[in-house]
């Protein structure tokens, strides 16, 4: 169903309301719907200016903040245990080094630490990412108790919790099937 079809379908009397993020990336795949609304000073339009996903305490609204307007400033000799103070540290490192960076971070704060990735697949994305992590944290890719882990989509458990994308969770336990 394209964003055109489905205009088509509401009826004339009908008032529609979109949400989004300008800032946020573009999606994968077709048209830019949002993007080009928010250009158009023919639709009728309110910002939001303050920031309910994320703390300020966490500094994550201003590290985005500063990364929009292209102003962060990054150490060039990275040490984990300076990136204490910032709550959020952004990396820039050569391909040899990031994950390596990323384990020193993981090791710094343990529980409180939080690796995220633009990117799912790739030698940047999360899926790398988790597997390097918990290696070096537990000396094996398979299922572990305790390990942290981070929901990718919105799915109902079958004891009918949902889960969704984003959503931390912790390895409780782990269940063997026999053959």
């Amino acid at each position: 169903l394209t964003f055109r079809n489905l205009i088509k379908k509401i009826p004339d009397s009908s008032h529609l309301v979109l949400c989004g993020d300008f800032a946020q990336l573009p999606p994968i795949g077709s048209g830019n719907i949002f993007y080009s609304l928010i250009h158009k000073s023919a639709v009728k339009q309110q910002e939001l200016t303050e920031v309910y996903r994320q703390s300020s305490l966490t500094g994550i609204p201003t590290f985005l903040s500063s990364i929009r307007v292209g102003q962060l400033d990054t150490p060039k000799n990275f040490q984990a245990h300076e990136s204490h103070n910032y709550g959020v540290y952004g990396l820039s490192s050569s391909s040899r080094t990031f994950i390596d960076k990323l384990i020193s971070l993981a090791d710094l704060y343990g529980d409180n630490c939080q690796i995220i990735s633009p990117l799912i697949n790739g030698a940047y994305g999360t899926k790398v990412i988790n597997e390097k992590v918990q290696n070096h944290k537990f000396g094996t890719l398979k299922p572990v108790e305790d390990t942290p882990l981070i929901f990718n989509k919105n799915v109902r458990l079958n004891c009918g919790q949902t889960v969704y994308n984003s959503q931390m969770a912790k390895v409780v336990k782990v269940l063997i099937n026999s053959p």
